[in-house]
């Protein structure tokens, strides 16, 4: 299924809005299951899809928005299930080849959840000074 809809964006049948709202649901689901095996199934499914559709994530919108509001998400929840499992780590590592960037890595948890506070009041002022101006 995720092959599939990799394919319709591939394709521009699938807005890249509908391949952000799956990477956030996968991301997002996992927050409800103590399962680590279904975890790591998710985290297989992401990066096929962002692997899948790497092309549009190298530059644009597409690459911005991925680098400020899906990856150090992503991040965060690989370091709270560590440690991964050894083809989940090369998973990873091939996605983050494909889409050419370096991965995000934090130490603790604690990184993790600032990074994403940082990344969220810088969001919300953006979006204040973009209120401004309407």
């Amino acid at each position: 299924m995720i092959a599939f809809l990799a394919q319709l964006h591939a394709e521009r049948l699938a807005p890249s809005i509908l391949i952000f709202n799956t990477l956030m649901m996968l991301l997002n689901d996992n927050a409800r299951s103590d399962n680590n095996v279904d975890f790591y199934f998710q985290l297989k499914l992401i990066c096929k899809l962002v692997s899948s559709c790497h092309q549009f994530f190298l530059k644009g919108p597409g690459a911005r928005r991925l680098q400020s509001e899906y990856l150090p998400c992503f991040a965060e929840r690989c370091v709270l299930y560590r440690p991964l499992p050894l083809d989940i780590e090369l998973d990873i590592e091939d996605m983050y080849s494909r889409i050419q960037l370096d991965p995000l890595e934090y130490k603790t948890l604690e990184d993790a959840r600032s990074a994403l506070q940082e990344l969220e009041t810088k969001k919300k002022k953006k979006q204040l000074t973009i209120e401004e101006y309407d």
